[in-house]
């Protein structure tokens, strides 16, 4: 066999068994791989999957109706999904609720309130929360007033704190307890929450062992401006010594500005006059307070040629060791000045040489202090606009500027 026969017989050798063998190359049907020559059994050649027998599920008509019922309404408005189910909420439980006890004892003359609890309160700050704190006062009268420590960041806050009036039985029918909460704010003016008001209290029952009750807040009207404090001042000028006596006696309900339920006040006292800020006097610092007590006395050189074109600006400052100091408030006290007890006390002080005048003033904020003093600058332009009295009103839109800088309002 010669060397071409041997070639061609040994491809055709293994043409035969290529051929011989069957190819299983897989491909894919579904999520089972078959071989290509492999073919699947017809479905009544299947095998019958686990539980054979049993007939196959009848869906019934009524169900089957309901399902094409539903799969037909889809795309439908249905008015019925829109109807608010619940009632409005009454107008008077928006605000929340106050639990408070009161007690009244004839025979020593006193009236304790217990403010126990508040519930529901509405959220004041950007956390959803509230600082609360309540304010209590029996009126008319308005220089008593107490008010609870500062609850942090609870709309369920609890206080259980007591609070003792003294007033007899024969003046409780002219009184009306008045329950004032406020939500604390660190640097912006406090937020008024809600109002409790008790006209008949001894119409109350268990007035005379403990009455507990629980009243809905209501919002007042023209009530949501916490309250700044009062101060107590005392003039005496003398005209042969040629000096003003500033006696600051005590300081009343001032505003809280600290987390702690209190402040750190303390009073300064700048005299004006003939254009410039001629001294400035300060009393000390009284610590963790709102109801400081001074007694201290500030003294300023002023001659009576000069009585007119002057005024004090009185500050109430609350002191901060860290931070810069926040104004609680300010009054203006001279003969120029239009509103509150601020001219009253400088012009009976002048007509009452040598004897101390004693009155309370209440505290305003920078806003209203500063339209009060615009006031007074075009009183005081349009009856002799001189230089000097224009002098002395830029010194007081100086004075409210930087008290604007410095302020939390």
């Amino acid at each position: 066999m010669d060397r071409d026969q041997i070639f061609f017989s040994e491809v055709n050798r293994n043409s035969f068994r290529t051929w011989g063998r069957q190819t299983t190359v897989p491909c894919v049907i579904g999520s089972r791989y078959v071989p290509r020559q492999a073919s699947l059994p017809p479905d009544d050649q299947k095998t019958p999957p686990l539980g054979h027998g049993v007939p196959p599920l009848q869906i019934p008509s009524s169900t089957r109706s309901k399902q094409n019922t539903a799969q037909a309404s889809i795309g439908k408005i249905r008015p019925d999904l829109y109807k608010n189910l619940q009632k409005p909420e009454p107008e008077s439980t928006k605000n929340g609720s106050l639990t408070f006890g009161l007690h009244f004892i004839p025979s020593e003359n006193q009236l304790r309130v217990r403010i126990i609890k508040a519930a529901d309160l509405p959220p004041k700050d950007l956390t959803g929360t509230s600082d609360p704190y309540v304010k209590v006062q029996l009126l008319p009268e308005t220089k008593t007033k107490y008010q609870t420590k500062v609850v942090k960041k609870c709309l369920f806050p609890s206080f259980n704190e007591t609070f003792v009036f003294e007033v007899s039985h024969e003046e409780l029918p002219n009184r009306m307890l008045q329950l004032t909460v406020y939500d604390f704010d660190r640097f912006t003016r406090h937020d008024f929450i809600g109002r409790a008001l008790i006209p008949d209290i001894l119409h109350e029952p268990d007035i005379y062992s403990e009455a507990l009750l629980t009243k809905h807040l209501t919002n007042v009207e023209g009530a949501d401006k916490a309250e700044l404090g009062d101060l107590m001042l005392t003039l005496v000028y003398l005209p042969s010594a040629r000096r003003l006596t500033v006696i600051v006696v005590k300081a009343v309900n001032l505003k809280i500005m600290d987390i702690t339920g209190a402040s750190d006040p303390y009073v300064k006292v700048s005299l004006i006059q003939g254009g410039k800020r001629i001294r400035k006097r300060k009393t000390s610092v009284h610590r963790r307070t709102v109801n400081p007590v001074f007694n201290e006395a500030l003294f300023f050189d002023i001659g009576e040629e000069q009585l007119d074109d002057s005024h004090l600006l009185v500050q109430v400052i609350d002191h901060d060791r860290i931070g810069r100091n926040e104004l609680i408030g300010a009054l203006e006290i001279g003969c120029h000045v239009t509103g509150g007890s601020g001219g009253v006390h400088w012009r009976d002080c002048i007509a009452h040489a040598r004897k101390p005048v004693t009155m309370w003033h209440t505290l305003i904020d920078v806003r209203t202090l500063k339209r009060n003093s615009v006031a007074v600058i075009q009183n005081k332009k349009s009856k002799s606009p001189t230089e000097s009295s224009n002098k002395n009103c830029d010194v007081i839109e100086n004075e409210v500027q930087k008290m604007n800088l410095t302020s939390v309002y």
